[in-house]
């Protein structure tokens, strides 16, 4: 992460940088007008982009202008038929005139639209996206002798790159079938293992271990000095769940479970005892043992639990911030109290062309 003060962060200025491809072959760089890309780790495919392009410009500084929309042409740099987007900003600190590229992601282009004088486009970050929609045609075997990383690199398409993490302690998977989707598959490998899927700013799949405790990171203030624009908390009991039981699919002659899991909130203001039991099952017949069963449970609460603790953030846009980055959001009562709220982030929209604040979410620690 790069090191900013607060002089230099609020004198960045950027420009976006997006190049087209279809597959190998690259179409070309994509003017921007305007745009954001969003990422949330609450969706299936956590990232998309919204992206404004002028209809007629020029690719490079004294070229002809070209028309942008995509109608009738299927290479065409911005149209839907597989092309991807690389995004990037190139971001200069005033202060010193540092630059650097920071990148935002590969998103498949999913929608555009031609105007008079605009091209309207929406995409989805492209490694989720390409494993939504490649279903399997029919039910996929395990292979034997598989485990949980084997898997998960058989059923991740083999043109996106995947890296998964030292720190995860690798297992054996059973004899099973997956159904049709492959994005459900890859996703209760992470949840039963226990381990994040993330998508990079290069476009890969990153398999990490959970979160563990929290460690300082970003500060981010509000006042005459700092980038926090707002803070304001909210709650709803949508979506939050205080007990989660975890269990495998084997069962006794009786019906019961081999392998259960119970992971129950005992502490705070979603305890069970002063928020009353709201449970969530999760079964899986990768969990063939009881530590299992008692992993996947204690991870899937703390996920359950994230939408409880989310902090709502308006700030200054910062080209840092990632998912699961550690922040600090200080903030100051009317009578300039300091109130600090630590936590990761857990979404966030950033405009392309820093043209406006960035909103962010915040799962408090």
């Amino acid at each position: 992460m790069i090191d900013l003060t607060d002089a230099e962060l609020q004198s960045l200025t950027w420009e976006p940088v997006v190049s087209s491809w279809l597959g190998s072959r690259f179409l070309g760089d994509v003017p921007v007008t305007s745009g954001k890309t969003t990422w949330s780790r609450l969706r299936e495919v956590q990232g998309s982009l919204d992206l404004t392009v002028p209809r007629w410009a020029a690719e490079q500084e004294g070229e002809a202008a070209r028309d942008w929309s995509p109608a009738g042409d299927a290479p065409h740099p911005p149209s839907h038929h597989w092309q991807t987007l690389a995004v990037a900003i190139r971001v200069t600190t005033q202060v010193t005139g540092r630059s650097w590229l920071q990148q935002c992601g590969r998103f498949l282009i999913t929608r555009w639209t031609a105007g008079i004088d605009t091209v309207t486009i929406t995409g989805a970050s492209a490694a989720g996206q390409k494993i939504l929609d490649d279903r399997f045609w029919s039910p996929q075997p395990t292979l034997p002798g598989g485990s949980f990383g084997s898997e998960l690199r058989r059923l991740v398409p083999s043109t996106i790159g995947m890296l998964i993490d030292a720190g995860l302690v690798d297992r054996g998977v059973p004899s099973m079938s997956w159904p049709e989707s492959r994005m459900s598959a890859v996703q209760e490998i992470a949840s039963t293992w226990p381990a994040r899927l993330r998508e990079t700013g290069d476009g890969m799949i990153a398999v990490l271990p959970p979160l563990g405790e929290w460690t300082p990171g970003l500060v981010l203030t509000d006042g005459e000095s700092g980038t926090v624009v707002e803070a304001t908390p909210e709650g709803s009991r949508e979506g939050i769940y205080n007990v989660v039981v975890a269990r495998g699919q084997s069962t006794t002659d009786a019906g019961v479970p081999d392998f259960q899991g119970v992971a129950e909130q005992s502490t705070g203001p979603y305890a069970t005892a002063a928020y009353g039991s709201v449970v969530r099952f999760f079964s899986s017949p990768l969990i063939t043992s009881q530590h299992a069963a008692a992993q996947t449970a204690a991870t899937l609460l703390a996920t359950e639990l994230a939408p409880a603790t989310t902090l709502p953030v308006v700030c200054a846009s910062d080209p840092r911030i990632t998912l699961d980055q550690p922040v600090t959001i200080r903030t100051h009562t009317p009578d300039q109290r300091t109130v600090e709220r630590p936590g990761w982030a857990s979404g966030f929209s950033l405009p392309l062309t820093h043209a406006s604040d960035m909103t962010l979410d915040v799962e408090i620690a």
